[in-house]
């Protein structure tokens, strides 16, 4: 602002730099940081609902419900398409299975 009174070059200097400056910041945030950010939140989010999961577990089977049904509270936090059928987890349930 302290250019309004000079040469019209100097005013259109000063206001393509301001342009630039805008532009550039504008660009920065909505196509670097805003992007990083999102897959940071994403990566995040899924790390919790892994420890959601097995803190799920771990609390049905601390109150008394059979192991099974325990894992399977468990499983049901898990997305769609990482989530096992029921099967799959009886499957490896049994299959590691420890005899006392």
């Amino acid at each position: 602002m302290g250019a309004m009174g000079g040469p019209v070059e100097i005013i259109g200097m000063s206001i393509a730099k301001a342009l630039v400056g805008t532009f550039l910041g504008i660009l920065l945030c909505y196509g670097f940081a805003a992007p990083l950010a999102q897959a940071i939140q994403h990566n995040v989010k899924e790390e919790v609902l892994l420890f959601d999961c097995v803190k799920t577990a771990i609390v049905a089977q601390v109150c008394g419900r059979p192991s099974a049904i325990a894992v399977d509270a468990g499983r049901r936090l898990l997305y769609a398409e990482v989530r096992p059928s029921f099967e799959q987890m009886e499957g490896w349930l049994l299959e590691n299975r420890q005899t006392p």
